[in-house]
């Protein structure tokens, strides 16, 4: 069952993790754990069962994302943080995002997303989401290592990976998703402080009559 858990749902039960460091005494393993955990490499699970591994987790979700919006919350409120190394266009990164409106052209051409950036946020999201929402409230998270759907508070959110636009796109299933929109953002500077200080980033809202043209908040 605990192989079934790890191979099947990313998930890494204690004993799991005592057989394979059955070669470290429990004080190594408890560093080693923590390092894990501290870099973004396990994510402890509230309910006990073990801690998720993000990096066996599937490269796509088994299906769509479309989660179930609850007859009070409105259309689906959508943004990209869209990124871009500090070091090497700062100049130009400054020019760019002072332009009210910009294409997503302009967005895949003047960015740059490294790998390994949106599962650190998916697991910042997570003990979040974990720390946050009531299990009576609390929507099963769909984990896999390019998108998630998770609630805070009962309010629905999805981020998905998209290396074209150098960008994380925001699906927010709440009729006021400032609060949370907010709380990504202290997510995003956090991953970006820990393990990515030569990037920038700013955050890119859709135009309502067309997806094409992204306007600059």
């Amino acid at each position: 069952i605990d192989w079934r858990l790890l191979t099947k749902e990313a998930v890494l039960t204690p004993q799991m993790l005592k057989i394979l460091w059955n070669t470290y005494d429990e004080r190594v393993q408890r560093s080693l754990r923590y390092l894990m955990m501290k870099f973004g490499l396990l994510v402890e699970l509230i309910d006990g069962s073990g801690d998720l591994v993000p990096g066996l987790l599937p490269a796509n979700l088994s299906k769509p994302i479309s989660p179930t919006v609850t007859t009070t919350a409105t259309a689906t409120k959508t943004c990209y943080f869209h990124f871009t190394l500090r070091v090497q266009s700062i100049q130009r990164f400054n020019e760019y995002h002072t332009e009210p409106t910009g294409t997503k052209l302009q967005l895949s051409h003047n960015g740059f997303l490294p790998a390994g950036l949106f599962v650190r946020l998916m697991c910042k999201c997570l003990s979040w989401s974990q720390s946050t929402s009531s299990s009576s409230s609390a929507v099963r998270p769909m984990l896999s290592r390019t998108q998630a759907v998770m609630s805070l508070g009962g309010e629905l959110f999805s981020i998905s990976e998209i290396p074209s636009l150098n960008a994380i796109q925001v699906d927010i299933h709440h009729s006021n998703p400032v609060g949370l929109l907010e709380r990504l953002e202290l997510l995003v500077e956090a991953v970006l402080a820990e393990a990515f200080i030569g990037l920038q980033y700013a955050v890119w809202v859709p135009l309502p009559q067309s997806q094409a043209s992204p306007l600059v908040v």
